[in-house]
C-alpha cells in the first residue's frame, strides 16, 4: 500500500526544470549574466521574475555590482523558465543551493517583475520587495526610485 500511495504522490509531483551548470563569465546588469556551458559556449541568462534598474539609472551600477558580488566567476545552478522576445534564457538562477533571483529582490536591488514572475513563490518575492522598502534597502534608499520597464519607456 505504501508503494501505491508514494507512486501516485510522485505522478501529481508538479514537474520541475531540469537544471545545469554553467561558470559566470560575466555580469551584463543587475539581472543579467553572461555564462560558459560546458559544450555550449557562452549563453545570456536573464534573471526570472525580476527587473533590476537599468546600468544607466539611478542605483543601475550598485545593482550589477550587487550581482557581481554574488555570482562573478562562479559556478551556478540555472533552471531554464523560458526564452524570452530577445532570445535569451530567462532562469533562475543558484549558487550552493540559494536562488540569485530571490537573494537580488531581498538586497533591494531589484523589483518583482509582475507582469512576468507568475509561479507561486512570486508572492514570497514581493513579501521580499516589501520589506527591502521599508527597510530603504539597495534602491529603496531612493524615495521615489524609478522602475526599469518605465526608464526604458522613456528612452
Amino acid at each position: 500500500m505504501k508503494k501505491v500511495a508514494a507512486a501516485i504522490f510522485l505522478l501529481f509531483l508538479p514537474l520541475t526544470a531540469h537544471a545545469w551548470t554553467a561558470k559566470v563569465v560575466s555580469v551584463i546588469d543587475g539581472d543579467s549574466i553572461m555564462v560558459d556551458k560546458a559544450g555550449h559556449g557562452e549563453v545570456e541568462i536573464r534573471l526570472y521574475g525580476i527587473d533590476a534598474p537599468e546600468y544607466d539609472q539611478p542605483s543601475g551600477r550598485a545593482a550589477r555590482k550587487n550581482l557581481a558580488l554574488l555570482a562573478a566567476g562562479k559556478t551556478v545552478a540555472v533552471e531554464t523558465v523560458t526564452k524570452d522576445s530577445y532570445g535569451r534564457t530567462v532562469a533562475i538562477v543558484r549558487n550552493q543551493g540559494s536562488c540569485l533571483n530571490e537573494k537580488i529582490v531581498g538586497a533591494g536591488y531589484a523589483w518583482v517583475y509582475r507582469n512576468f514572475c507568475k509561479k507561486s513563490f512570486c508572492r514570497d518575492w514581493l513579501m521580499l520587495e516589501e520589506e527591502a522598502k521599508r527597510s530603504g534597502k539597495g534602491l529603496w534608499h531612493d524615495p521615489a526610485p524609478v522602475r526599469p520597464w518605465e526608464w526604458r519607456r522613456k528612452k
